[in-house]
């Protein structure tokens, strides 16, 4: 039997080998979990290239209540317009809320939980210009997020944007 066979076969050995293996995994893990930045360029949100359909679309909601309930397709195109929008469309943002609150929700949690610093800046900003109480919870989950990497500023704006969506009720 050789040295280490005979080490490995002691309770010692085991333990000081399952503690080594324990060691590496913590390392491994603290060193994956600090690389945001370089994980962030692979995860982030992208946008396709907004289609014509989307930008008519978004003219016709801003020149009128919608006569019918936009489908998921529809909205989430909405939304993926706004965002590569250059300019704030309030009247956008407020109607198409209105109009799909459940996808506007959930596409708004995906930025500000994996968009970029402009990305997540241009969600919040949907949110203060379009408050509805179906993007409270959303936006108080991203305060918390933002408070927890001191994103004081940012953390500051969620809340402000929950608070106007909780007394527009």
């Amino acid at each position: 039997m050789t040295d280490v066979a005979r080490w490995l076969s002691t309770v010692r050995g085991q333990l000081e080998l399952l503690g080594l293996t324990l060691g590496l995994a913590v390392g491994v893990a603290v060193f994956l979990t600090s690389q945001r930045d370089f994980f962030l360029q692979y995860v982030g949100e992208k946008y396709a290239p907004a289609a014509a359909t989307a930008e008519v679309q978004a003219q016709a909601l801003e020149g009128a209540e919608p006569t019918r309930p936009l489908s998921d397709g529809e909205a989430e195109a909405l939304y993926e317009l706004w965002m590569q929008s250059a300019e704030a469309r309030p009247l956008l943002a407020q109607r198409l809320v209105a109009a799909a609150p459940a996808v506007v929700s959930r596409r708004l949690e995906r930025t500000l939980a994996a968009g970029s610093q402009p990305q997540r800046q241009r969600a919040a900003r949907l949110a203060e210009l379009a408050p509805s109480p179906a993007l409270r919870d959303v936006l108080l989950g991203a305060a918390r997020r933002a408070r927890a990497k001191q994103e004081t500023g940012f953390a500051v704006s969620l809340e402000a944007a929950a608070a106007a969506s909780d007394t527009n009720r």
